[in-house]
């Protein structure tokens, strides 16, 4: 896997932008002209080679700088991430 790091931020003097190569992985066009958020829970079906569904999961060109946002919003205020604990195993089923 070839990926390409970028060091942005989200916030402040928030640098995050797309490659054009990202732009060009997108999955779009959509199928329809609604779209709705929903638990697809389906199988996998492996698409194009270079596509975002080529790979079981995706991890893109963000996930670093994304990651480290994420541990400066949870040192900030570790309560925003919070887990029952009949949920805790769950969790770590998904991922």
């Amino acid at each position: 896997m070839g990926i390409t790091f970028r060091k942005e931020t989200f916030r402040d003097d928030y640098t995050f932008r797309n490659s054009p190569e990202h732009i060009r992985r997108f999955p779009f066009p959509f199928n329809e002209d609604a779209y709705m958020y929903a638990v697809n829970i389906e199988p996998h079906v492996v698409g194009p080679k270079g596509s975002v569904l080529e790979n079981l999961i995706d991890v893109d060109e963000h996930y670093v700088a994304e990651m480290q946002d994420r541990a400066l919003v949870l040192a900030e205020d570790p309560l925003r991430c919070q887990s029952l604990p009949h949920m805790t195993l769950a969790g770590w089923d998904l991922l």
